[in-house]
């Protein structure tokens, strides 16, 4: 079968192109530097330019992976633009061409009373999706976990220092999943299913990891893995605080911490659907791997 990965050089798009590859398909990586794993078909091109039409036309299935954590409204860069006009765009043309399988990955956060700019626009994307093309299948992932995983990355930098600054009271619930099993469902959801009668058409499937951790959990172990023994210490600080530093980082890119990753840091993020251990039995738990 023939696939269309959009947002195909980021973490989770590489690693759903060698996983569509490994299964026997064929991959078309669209990105904006065109950059495809080996034996993937290399494209560029910007989710928000034309041409979708074309690349489409003929596929199996289409997956969106695009998205961003920081917006940049003098380039063009909109949580408006990227998440929910670009979704809808590319829904629009797999409607068009009439692609068996769309797959749209989301946030578990997304499906929260008070998402926010960001989280909100992953839900606008959401509706966008599927009010262009029903079918649509929408994936909702908790945190990813891995090697180079960015939000990895980012805690274990910060249990780095004398004392963590921890937005809010640090009992933010998360089910974090694997970056290798989160691609493993998205390839076993656009591959599978493919029949006239299809069970995951116009479906919402949430994604989360087996083992259930709060923040704090998410940094004593990003401790551990940077090679700290003891329990990071922790200082709480009121979140309405921290969203003032969050607006500066909005605005200037040196910050680590900006609106979206506040939302990411203090939204739940936690599902009991395990309609996605058909693709993966025995997902790794978090902290495993410490």
């Amino acid at each position: 079968m023939r696939f269309l990965v959009a947002g195909a050089s980021g973490y989770i798009g590489t690693a759903v192109q060698r996983r569509l590859l490994a299964m026997g398909h064929q991959v078309h990586a669209v990105s904006r530097s065109g950059r495809g794993v080996s034996g993937a078909q290399g494209i560029a091109l910007d989710l928000l330019d034309g041409g979708w039409e074309r690349l489409v036309h003929g596929m199996d299935g289409v997956l969106n992976l695009v998205g961003v954590l920081r917006e940049d409204p003098s380039a063009g860069v909109t949580y408006q633009r990227v998440h929910v006009d670009g979704a809808r765009r590319l829904a629009e043309a797999a409607a068009s061409a009439r692609v068996p399988r769309f797959v749209q990955l989301s946030s578990l956060g997304a499906a929260g009373s008070r998402p926010g700019r960001y989280l909100g626009s992953k839900r606008r994307a959401e509706a966008a999706v599927q009010a262009a093309w029903p079918p649509a299948v929408v994936v909702r992932s908790s945190m990813v976990f891995g090697p180079g995983a960015a939000f990895v990355e980012g805690l274990g930098r910060l249990a780095r220092l004398p004392v963590v600054p921890v937005p809010g009271d640090g009992q933010t619930p998360f089910d974090p999943v694997a970056r290798e099993d989160l691609a493993a469902v998205l390839a076993g959801v656009l591959a599978d299913g493919l029949e006239d009668a299809d069970p995951m058409a116009g479906r919402v499937l949430g994604v989360g990891g087996p083992r259930r951790v709060t923040l704090d959990d998410l940094i004593d172990w990003a401790g551990r893995t940077a090679g700290r023994r003891e329990v990071v210490p922790k200082v709480h600080v009121p979140v309405a605080l921290v969203h003032r530093v969050a607006a500066l980082g909005d605005v200037w890119g040196g910050l680590p911490m900006n609106r979206a990753v506040l939302a990411l840091l203090t939204t739940p993020s936690v599902t009991d659907d395990r309609r996605w251990h058909r693709w993966v039995p025995h997902p790794q738990p978090v902290g495993a791997e410490a």
